[in-house]
């Protein structure tokens, strides 16, 4: 009995300490490190302060220097300098072992000036390095005949809100070294790009904290629309976005090399052309799909050679829409499908990984299954044909692929005519040319490398003389490429 009170009273000595390390800002110009992890400043210095775990912490670090600290309190104190332009702050508790045991980072950045933008454009109109950063106050509006021509290594500012719509044409031609910046000025969001023209470019750019409204009555929040517009993206990033890409009314979107991190929603299509290349998708946030497509024009969307990252939902979500699927990986989409596709039309899907997944892929009973190369393993369900609302009779082929480890290889209506062809099932035999049941031998599973081994029964067991599954074990190459 005594060990418990003894015990009781500890931790409820400890508890009204600090046990975290903290960061608050007494002179009110910044809420929180969460609200505002990119702060915007126009003073020489911050004044900071926090808590850190009472018990452990014998100094606290800002920036290397050591900062005031109350021992009895468990608060801290310091000024931290800020110079022109980016400022990383990094702030760590140290322990009695001189070891750092908790840290917290954040930037904040000091613009003395702006120029400052807003309006309706008379002529072309060039951004330059030189000249910002640029503060946008007021929705910028590009007419039809003007264009508006970023230069590398710009800096944007947009108050909370708003945005920039584009009637005639945009450049943005950021470089590796001098990307181009669209940032929120403060700790709110910014509005989106609303694009209703052909011809518009955006490379190395990054987009960070839009989409907070909608823009000139075009459905929103999207950091970027085309609404029956064109644009090319590659090499760009976008981060913290609510959703990112919205492409309508006959748009079309040529999309590479781009990372979407920290996003509720990559790229939303409706009766548009879309084409995604060697793109990496994070973890979406909130319980939408990563890519969703809906209708279409004369030909068909592709993806091909993406990472998907995984979701609430789903990876790819297709409604009425013919796509090109290729070379993709998709995982840890637990509640939703790597692909799911919705209607008559199924897409074309070669040479996908699709790992960890509820549902690796879903197609609607009445289309033509068209499934070839595809790795599918550790998913509840690797093939579901049974999603859809229609009643009807399902017919296609499934070939040169993998089904391993799922809790059900595939599930179709007793009606289905799948023609099965060199593929090789974990749970049982498939009726047809070629098939196998054996283990396929991956590289290392557990840490989703599902190359094949040098004596993995699926070597030159796909039809042509190629490999079963996927990847190629000649090449050794995964199929997509990694973006950070």
């Amino acid at each position: 009995g005594i060990l418990f009170i003894e015990t009781a009273r500890r931790n409820f000595l400890l508890n009204q300490y600090p046990r975290d390390l903290t960061v608050e800002f007494p002179d009110g110009e910044i809420e929180s490190v969460e609200s505002c992890p990119r702060a915007v400043l126009s003073q020489d210095s911050i004044r900071l302060g926090g808590t850190s775990h009472a018990a452990y912490t014998v100094a606290v670090r800002v920036n290397g220097a050591t900062a005031e600290w109350n021992p009895m309190e468990g608060r801290w104190s310091a000024d931290a300098a800020l110079a022109p332009g980016e400022n990383r702050i990094e702030i760590e508790s140290i322990n009695d072992l001189g070891t750092i045991f908790e840290s917290v980072g954040f930037n904040i950045f000091r613009a003395d000036s702006f120029e400052i933008l807003g309006g309706e454009l008379t002529s072309d109109f060039n951004l330059t390095s030189a000249s910002s950063p640029y503060r946008i106050a007021s929705d910028l509006i590009v007419p039809s005949s003007f264009s508006l021509n970023i230069e590398p290594g710009t800096l944007l500012f947009l108050d909370e809100g708003t945005g920039i719509r584009i009637d005639g044409h945009i450049n943005a031609l950021g470089t590796a070294e001098k990307p181009i910046f669209f940032r929120p000025n403060g700790c709110g969001r910014w509005g989106s790009i609303a694009i209703q023209s052909v011809g518009n470019h955006f490379t190395h750019c990054e987009f960070y904290r839009a989409s907070s409204t909608d823009f000139d009555g075009i459905p929103g929040p999207m950091t970027i629309t085309l609404n029956a517009g064109q644009a090319s993206i590659e090499d760009c990033r976008f981060l913290d976005c609510i959703r990112c890409l919205n492409v309508n009314g006959e748009g079309n979107l040529s999309l590479r090399d781009t990372s979407f991190l920290e996003c509720e929603l990559g790229v939303f299509g409706v009766n548009s052309y879309t084409e995604i290349e060697n793109c990496l998708f994070g973890e979406t946030q909130n319980g939408y799909d990563t890519v969703q497509l809906i209708g279409g024009v004369r030909r068909p969307s592709v993806i091909r050679g993406c990472q998907f990252e995984g979701g609430a939902r789903d990876g790819i979500d297709l409604e009425g829409s013919d796509c090109l699927i290729f070379g993709n990986e998709i995982f840890g989409f637990v509640e939703g499908a790597g692909i799911r596709s919705r209607g008559p039309i199924a897409p074309l899907l070669v040479r996908n990984v699709i790992s960890n997944c509820g549902k690796g892929v879903v197609l609607d009973p009445s289309s033509r299954v068209r499934l070839n190369h595809l790795t599918l393993v550790r998913n509840d369900i690797g093939i579901d044909l049974t999603a859809g609302e229609t009643v009807a009779e399902t017919t296609g082929a499934i070939r040169n692929t993998i089904l391993w480890e799922n809790g059900e290889d595939i599930l179709s209506p007793d009606t289905a005519e799948i023609l099965f062809s060199h593929s090789n099932s974990g749970k049982s035999l498939f009726p047809g040319i070629g098939n196998l049941s054996v283990n396929p031998l991956f590289a290392d599973p557990d840490k989703n490398d599902f190359r094949l081994r040098a004596n993995s029964p699926m070597i030159r067991q796909a039809e042509n003389g190629l490999d079963i599954g996927a990847i190629q074990q000649s090449t050794g190459q995964r199929s997509y490429l990694q973006l950070r």
